[in-house]
């Protein structure tokens, strides 16, 4: 896995923390008004790699961005219970 190589074994670890803080927060997989760097925060990176993993996430199709900010791509189909459930306060 390409992240693997980028970023290390913890990289499997970032992606999942941040499907996890949707899954608790964000339970329609949208980030908006989110930054690259808080993408990166969520994940728990490497402290210095949150642009650039948040980046990689792009470019590997784990999450896609827009005017709005950021969303997990195909949450819908990963978390399909939690689509239509309003997002917990944090």
């Amino acid at each position: 896995m390409r992240l693997v190589r980028l970023f290390g074994k913890e990289s499997i670890l970032s992606v999942l923390r941040i499907w996890s803080f949707a899954a608790q927060y964000k339970p329609d997989g949208k980030f908006p008004n989110y930054s690259l760097e808080d993408i990166g925060l969520i994940g728990k990176c490497k402290e210095g790699d949150e642009e650039s993993f948040a980046i990689a996430l792009i470019d590997y199709d784990f999450i896609q961005s827009d005017d709005l900010g950021f969303s997990i791509k195909g949450w819908e189909n990963i978390r399909p219970l939690d689509f239509e459930r309003p997002p917990k306060s944090k």
